[in-house]
C-alpha cells in the first residue's frame, strides 16, 4: 500500500507530459509588421540626415544671417543656437560618426512658458531659424 502512494506523485507528474506529446503540433504564429494590405513597412522610420562635415558651414551661415538689421519677433537667439549646434556636434558628430539628423528641436527655457520658446530647425535649409 505504501508503494502505491510512493508511485502516485510520480504518475501525477509524468501524466501531463505524456498528454502533451500526444497532441498534434500546430503551426507557429508569425507576426509581421505591415499596413494591413499585405505590404511590409520598415521598422525604423527613415529620417533625413545631415553630414557632420557641413556643420561648420551651416553654423557660419546662421551667424551671417543673424547680422541682419531687421530681426523677426520670434527668432532664436544666436548664443542659444551656437550652444545647440555645439551640443549637436558633440553628440552626433563624435566617435567617427559621419552624419546625424537634419531636424533638431531647441527649447529656450530662459523664456516664460507663455512665450514662444520652442524652435524646430532644419539644418539643411535653415528653415525655422527666422520663424
Amino acid at each position: 500500500m505504501t508503494r502505491l502512494f510512493a508511485l502516485l506523485p510520480l504518475l501525477l507528474v509524468t501524466a501531463p507530459a505524456f498528454a502533451q506529446e500526444a497532441a498534434p503540433a500546430s503551426p507557429p504564429i508569425v507576426f509581421t509588421p505591415g499596413t494591413g494590405d499585405g505590404s511590409p513597412t520598415p521598422l525604423v522610420p527613415i529620417r533625413p540626415g545631415f553630414a557632420c562635415a557641413a556643420l561648420a558651414q551651416t553654423q557660419a551661415s546662421f551667424a551671417a544671417s543673424a547680422q541682419q538689421t531687421v530681426q523677426p519677433p520670434h527668432r532664436i537667439e544666436q548664443p542659444l543656437l551656437d550652444q545647440a549646434l555645439a551640443s549637436y556636434a558633440k553628440y552626433h558628430c563624435s566617435y567617427g560618426r559621419a552624419s546625424g539628423p537634419a531636424l533638431i528641436v531647441v527649447v529656450d527655457f530662459a523664456k516664460k512658458s507663455n512665450e514662444p520658446r520652442l524652435y524646430r530647425i532644419d539644418l539643411r535649409t535653415g528653415q525655422g531659424v527666422d520663424d
